[in-house]
């Protein structure tokens, strides 16, 4: 019996450090978060566009970053430039969102979604939600 607990205990420590191998030689987790702000911004429809401004911050990735932006509403717009960036772990970027609202779009808040979306062979996808409101015209 004591032979037989201490292979099992043996066997569980081998695996226990083969497992702790495996994990040190894995790359860090890249990832990285976008936001935007601010997250609400008042237009009224058929007036001028508004720009909200979205920022991108590195959690260990590094590369470029495709940006878009898509309305939920029919009426409203909304576009990103520059629509790609370059990020990395000691460099941020920061992009301008415009939306607008045409004649005829009926006061209220609208969802304006922005994505951002890693270029490369590891798919990393994050979003942001801003809202258009719209106000009556006076």
């Amino acid at each position: 019996m004591r032979n037989t607990v201490l292979s099992i205990f043996g066997g569980l420590a081998a695996l226990l450090v083969a497992s702790a191998s495996i994990r040190a030689g894995k790359p860090a987790t890249q990832d990285f978060s976008v936001t935007v702000s601010p997250s609400t911004q008042m237009a009224t429809a058929g007036g001028p566009a508004v720009d909200y401004t979205s920022y991108l911050i590195s959690d260990g990735y590094a590369g470029p970053v495709t940006l878009s932006c898509q309305a939920t509403a029919p009426g409203v717009s909304c576009s990103v430039s520059p629509n790609t960036v370059e990020i990395d772990p000691t460099l941020s970027a920061a992009a301008t969102v415009t939306a607008r609202a045409a004649a005829g779009v009926k006061p209220g808040n609208y969802t304006l979604v922005i994505r951002a979306e890693a270029v490369g062979s590891d798919p990393i996808e994050q979003s942001a939600v801003a809202t258009l409101e719209i106000m009556p015209v006076p």
